[in-house]
């Protein structure tokens, strides 16, 4: 009795694993989608290259730019830069390095040169965001702030920087 139902509990657990992991993915692409369709109706002649198992998600090249895209989701908890590669999820409380955002480290890795700009776009919404600047000193970072050589963004605000991006492009010619 007591095995089956274990069984029975194994089974669950792995299907509720699988939902679990088909959601997130199919998650993952509505973002990529979305962000995709922006730069679609804001560009006519933009080049785009998913970046599949790569630091970044999107690489954006219009005329001699390219930009590397990051997109980060981000639930309601606020964010703490302690250096350019380890960005804290902050709930209160300590920092704990346990809470350190994984998925940001190869993309703050990526050099920058042959990019015009990195960009981290934060998904839904940017939380509030705070980075040291000694060992005791910290600063609240803004949407479209450059930390680290890297433009920070949240998704609201894409559509604009990605006009400011077209006009600058307009004004050079």
């Amino acid at each position: 009795m007591l095995i089956e139902v274990l069984k029975y509990g194994i089974i669950i657990f792995i299907v509720i694993l699988i939902i679990w992991f088909i959601v997130g993915k199919k998650l993952e692409k509505e973002r990529i989608n979305q962000v995709l369709k922006l730069i679609n109706e804001t560009f006519d002649n933009a080049h785009i290259e998913i970046g599949k198992r790569k630091p970044y998600d999107i690489i954006l090249s219009v005329n001699d730019k390219r930009f590397a895209l990051r997109i980060l989701p981000v639930a309601n908890k606020q964010i703490v830069i302690t250096n350019h590669n380890t960005w804290i999820y902050y709930e209160g409380g300590k920092l704990s390095i346990k809470n350190r955002i994984k998925n940001i480290i190869s993309f703050m890795d990526l050099s920058s040169e042959g990019f015009t700009e990195k960009v981290v776009l934060l998904y839904p919404r940017k939380p509030h965001m705070q980075r040291y600047i000694n060992e005791n000193e910290m600063v609240i970072v803004h949407n479209f702030d450059v930390v680290y050589k890297t433009r920070i963004l949240d998704f609201r605000s894409f559509g604009a920087y990605l006009s400011d991006q077209k006009d600058r492009e307009f004004n050079t010619k």
